[in-house]
């Protein structure tokens, strides 16, 4: 139960149900979502009444589990619930207006300006994500392709389109510049981890979880241009 004790976003589908239904029971959770004071009783001190109270909580299945306990989750611990997910909100996400400093970055990029000839134009988020790769590395856009299944997250709101267009192209990045495997694999492997750890500082990596945290197309334009400027960085040797 780290994640809770640290405040980080604790994904229901990872975790055990029955040590959440008793966490929660502890803190007071009821049938409607009332809740009440922390206690401070030693632990396995409960009286017979907090065992019922515990019991009855757990017997709730996954979905009712997850409505009830929202309430207490906001309130207490400042996580936003984003459908069955619960998302720190110490993440700065991917669609708020730029700092100045990220507005600097964007305009220098290349590739976050050049993104704005396909969001909107008919593409999904993975063929703009590739398809501002595939030129900035002077490939044949002919690849583009290639990326056709893996927008709106396969089409299941799984993995997000600009993430996995963005990985494509380092892909591609990685045998631009070798054509042993083994030097592909230094190239990439590291940029592939970079990428990964840059988007989880920023927020989700399902478009399910997107979805729900964007409302606009300005939004959704600086998603892209966010996502393919960090890329630009990590693909730039092979320009």
């Amino acid at each position: 139960m780290a994640g809770i004790e640290s405040g980080r976003g604790v994904d229901f589908e990872l975790l055990d149900i029955n040590r959440a239904c008793r966490l929660f029971a502890h803190v007071g959770i009821s049938m409607n979502g009332s809740s009440r004071p922390f206690t401070t009783a030693v632990a396995g001190e409960r009286s017979g009444q907090e065992q019922m109270r515990t019991d009855k909580v757990c017997a709730l299945s996954r979905r009712r589990f997850i409505n009830t306990v929202s309430p207490l989750a906001v309130g207490c611990l400042g996580i936003p619930v984003i459908g069955k997910r619960l998302i720190a909100q110490d993440k700065p996400g991917f669609w708020s207006e730029y700092t100045l400093a990220e507005r600097a970055v964007v305009d220098s990029s290349v590739m976050a300006q050049d993104i704005t000839n396909f969001v909107g134009h008919g593409y999904g988020c993975a063929e703009c994500a590739l398809a501002v790769g595939l030129r900035y590395l002077g490939e044949p856009e002919e690849r583009l392709g290639a990326a056709a299944v893996f927008s709106g997250g396969f089409g299941k709101g799984d993995l997000c389109g600009f993430f996995t267009g963005s990985m494509m192209a380092i892909g591609i990045a990685a045998r631009k510049l070798h054509s042993d495997r083994s030097a592909m694999r230094e190239f990439a492997n590291p940029r592939r981890d970079e990428f990964w750890e840059w988007w989880q500082t920023r927020g989700p990596l399902h478009c399910s979880d997107l979805r729900e945290m964007y409302d606009g197309s300005d939004q959704f334009l600086r998603m892209g241009q966010r996502a393919v400027a960090k890329l630009e960085e990590l693909i730039a040797p092979a320009h």
